[in-house]
C-alpha cells in the first residue's frame, strides 16, 4: 500500500515528494549517495582502518593519578558517547571524557579516572562488554518487533538526489 501524504510540519525543498509506506518486513540490501561533491573524502574514510592501523591504543596518563588515555580509531560522537556513558554507570570510575580532536580526523580520545583499587583498563573493558550486552539485548527486541508488527517508514525524496529514512514506527 504506497499513500502519497504531505506533513505540514516538516518544510520541504522544492518538488520534494513525501511517501507514507506500510510495510510487514523491511531489507536494507544497500543504501548509496549519488550526489556529487568537491573535494569530498572516500565515502569509507570515517570507519575504515588502513592497513596497519590499531582501532585502539592505551596509554596511562602521566598527570593524573589512575587516569588513562583510550584512542578510538575511525570512529565518532555515537561511540565516544555510548562508552562514556557506561563508564560513567561503574562507581569505580571518578571521571570519564571523550572528545573528537578534529572534525576531519575520525577519532575519539576517551579519559577515565578510577579509585585506586580499581585500573582504568579494566573498568573500560567492562564498559565495552556491559555496553554490548545492552545493544545485543536492544538487537534482539529489536528483531522480535520486526517479525511480529507491522511498521510505516516515511521516505523524503527531494529531487532525484537524496532519499532519507525520516520516521519508523510500530503499529
Amino acid at each position: 500500500m504506497l499513500q502519497l501524504k504531505r506533513n505540514p510540519g516538516v518544510p520541504l525543498g522544492k518538488g520534494a515528494k513525501v511517501f507514507l509506506i506500510k510495510v510487514k518486513r523491511l531489507t536494507v540490501l544497500s543504501c548509496e549517495y549519488s550526489g556529487t561533491s568537491m573535494n569530498a573524502p572516500a565515502s569509507f574514510e570515517p570507519f575504515l582502518l588502513a592497513d596497519g592501523e590499531k582501532k585502539i591504543s592505551f596509554e596511562k596518563d602521566t598527570q593524573v593519578p589512575n587516569a588513562a588515555i583510550f584512542t578510538l580509531n575511525r570512529e565518532d560522537h555515537t561511540v565516544g558517547n555510548m562508552i562514556t556513558c557506561q563508564l560513567l554507570k561503574d562507581p569505580r570510575v571518578l571521571f570519564a571524557g571523550y572528545k573528537a580532536p578534529h572534525p576531519l580526523e575520525h577519532k575519539i580520545v576517551i579519559r577515565v579516572q578510577t579509585s585506586p583499587p580499581a585500573t582504568p583498563l579494566e573498568v573500560f573493558v567492562s564498559a565495552l562488554k556491559d555496553l554490548i550486552s545492552e545493544i545485543s539485548n536492544i538487537e534482539e527486541q529489536f528483531k522480535v518487533r520486526l517479525q511480529t508488527h507491522e511498521f510505516m517508514v516515511i521516505l523524503f525524496l527531494d529531487g532525484d538526489e537524496m532519499i532519507r529514512i525520516v520516521q519508523c514506527t510500530f503499529v
